[in-house]
């Protein structure tokens, strides 16, 4: 019996470097890829659906137990570390004046920044990572589930209230120093020392 050949097998090296290019293409070169457009993750905040663009969230964790920040807003509930990084954690229902959001060791939080990590929100749940819809935003309803902050950019077709990463991080009650600055200058007396 005569052997059949073999057909000739692909080069591995060949195989290897065409994978490297794959895996080391940018981020934002794989995701045009699949959509035009910016992406965001959708998330549930209190039984509302939000969104934030993917240009600042970062990364979806699961909550380590927040350290508790005396004197900080009500809305920050502590600081927690992420790879050697002390960041605030931030209840985002209370910052967009909805029911709290359990800042719990295993929550789901969203690790949001410009550059770089600058602070964990606490979310319900994270519902899907995707590319924005096209359509236009309309105003939030004067009645509807948030009421209209700088943080709410608008509403989009489907009902999710898109959120403004940047004016999020710019919003004064997500610094920890927050509480202490609206209380004054700290003063010393030297009779209590």
């Amino acid at each position: 019996m005569t052997p059949t050949p073999s057909p000739s097998p692909v080069p591995a090296d060949a195989v290897l470097d065409e994978r490297a290019r794959q895996l080391a293409r940018p981020v934002d070169a794989a995701r045009s890829d699949a959509a035009e457009g910016p992406w965001s993750v959708t998330f549930g905040v209190a039984g509302t659906r939000c969104a934030l663009s993917t240009a600042h969230v970062l990364e979806v964790i699961r909550l380590a137990t927040p350290a508790p920040l005396p004197g900080a807003p009500p809305a920050m509930v502590g600081v927690a570390t992420l790879r050697g990084a002390v960041l605030p954690v931030a209840d985002l229902g209370s910052l967009l004046g909805t029911s709290p959001v359990a800042a719990v060791a295993g929550a789901l939080a969203l690790v949001v920044g410009e550059a770089g990590p600058e602070v964990i929100l606490a979310v319900n749940d994270v519902l899907d990572v995707g590319p924005e819809p096209a359509s236009p935003l309309s105003p939030l309803p004067p009645a509807g589930p948030l009421a209209p902050t700088a943080v709410c950019r608008g509403v989009r077709a489907d009902g999710v209230i898109v959120l403004d990463g940047a004016a999020l991080l710019a919003d004064p009650r997500l610094s920890p120093g927050a509480a202490r600055a609206a209380e004054g200058p700290a003063t010393f007396d030297r009779r209590n020392a």
